[in-house]
């Protein structure tokens, strides 16, 4: 069976399991995203999703969710281009279902918070990116009004998706405006960047989480914001109409709005399962199937890893040998990238082992190790076990030029 359908069928599946947990409104349990259910003698499962919400001052957030799929044969390929096709031939087919049941999310959030919501302005897309690798890419864009609670001049997100639950194939972004900083984080994400946190699944929110609070002015001590993140307030105390709502409404209710936009997630998956077999039947493969989520390439660990720290950064400093100078060649080739373009290694959905690839391959197939862990801002603990990992695999190289350890990608010409 084609990966494609494959994972298609997992959603259908996946669709029944959130089902039964949205229906159910005294339920504990948290729905599981897409990606969480396990698919019987299949093994199947999604390989990414990406949830983002971008907030604004007012209040309401920009939503992004995208799906992806490495394209890494013929017939997986062949049916990301139909599908591709039709989306760009119906793309009101697609955007009117997803607004419908993406507006049933928000009028349960809305239940379940007190205050006015709505879905605005959907749009879809289908796109192939080289990450380095290339993938299928359909992504889903709309405006939730109402998302968060605006307070005077703070923010604070997170309840109307309370219990809300992450597989290890799902990313959860939360960004914010210039000029603002965090005053509580709950809970502890994965990663904090100027203007976002992020939580890589798995994650389970508890009853009251996620919660993003914050000012314009205040910023949140390190390793603080417990007490008043677990509480759902802000630092100020001014989100007194939020944090109402929240206890109203019961944590019961606020996972059913948690798992209902996993419904919403699921049944996308399913509308693009559908409409990809349609188009591939009339294209005479029946064994071409959907597009679903693509993101990390093994599964292990969805990537959300981290902002670079700047291209000047890849190798400033010389090595004790003139033969490493190759590895320092790579300042050149960032400066030659696209001002508009994020950087690959940069992506979301990438894995650890996938962003260090984008990055040897986008400086001519080598680095020093250190220059490495610069760049994608981790500890030198973390990058030699993801580059032990990548070693082990026989994806790259490694050797020693004096004192530095240096990371090549095979056939580089370094070994």
């Amino acid at each position: 069976m084609c990966g494609v359908r494959r994972a298609g069928v997992f959603l259908l599946v996946t669709l029944a399991v959130v089902g039964v947990v949205a229906g159910a409104a005294g339920a504990t349990e948290h729905a599981p995203a897409p990606g969480a259910a396990q698919l019987g003698d299949e093994g199947i499962e999604p390989d990414g999703v990406l949830l983002r919400a971008d907030l604004r001052s007012n209040g309401d957030a920009r939503w992004t969710v995208e799906y992806r799929v490495r394209l890494n044969d013929e017939n997986t390929t062949a049916a990301f281009e139909s599908l591709r096709t039709d989306v760009e031939a119906n793309e009101t087919a697609y955007t009117s279902t997803f607004a419908e049941r993406m507006g049933a999310t928000a009028r349960a959030a809305e239940n379940a918070t007190g205050r006015e919501m709505r879905v605005e302005n959907v749009s879809v897309r289908a796109t192939r990116q080289q990450l380095p690798q290339e993938y299928g890419v359909v992504t889903y864009r709309f405006d939730w009004t109402g998302f968060a609670v605006a307070s005077g001049e703070t923010l604070e997100a997170g309840d109307a998706l309370a219990g809300l639950f992450l597989d290890r194939q799902t990313t959860f972004v939360v960004a914010w405006p210039d000029g603002y900083a965090t005053t509580a984080v709950q809970p502890t994400p994965d990663e904090r960047r100027d203007d976002a946190v992020v939580w890589i699944g798995p994650t389970d929110f508890a009853d009251g989480e996620p919660v993003v609070s914050l000012s314009p002015t205040a910023s949140e001590a390190e390793g603080g914001g417990s007490a008043t993140g677990a509480t759902g307030g802000n630092g100020d105390g001014g989100d007194g109409e939020g944090g109402d709502d929240t206890t109203d409404g019961g944590p019961s209710v606020l996972v059913v709005a948690g798992g209902a936009l996993l419904l919403v997630i699921a049944v996308l998956g399913v509308v693009l399962w559908r409409r990809s077999q349609e188009t591939s039947r009339a294209d005479s493969d029946a064994d071409s199937g959907s597009v679903p989520p693509a993101g990390s390439g093994d599964g292990s660990e969805a990537a959300a890893e981290a902002t670079a720290t700047g291209a000047e950064s890849v190798d400033a400093d010389t090595g004790d040998d003139g033969t490493v100078e190759a590895a320092e060649d790579a300042g050149p080739a960032e400066a030659e990238a696209d001002e508009g373009t994020p950087d690959p290694w940069e992506d979301e959905l990438l894995s650890n082992e996938e962003r260090v690839l984008a990055l040897l391959e986008h400086n001519a197939g080598r680095m020093k190790q250190q220059a490495v862990a610069a760049e994608l801002d981790w500890s030198d603990a973390k990058t030699s076990q993801v580059i032990g990992k990548l070693r082990d695999a026989e994806e790259i190289e490694t050797f020693r030029i004096g004192r530095e350890n240096v990371v090549a990608l095979p056939g580089s010409g370094l070994s």
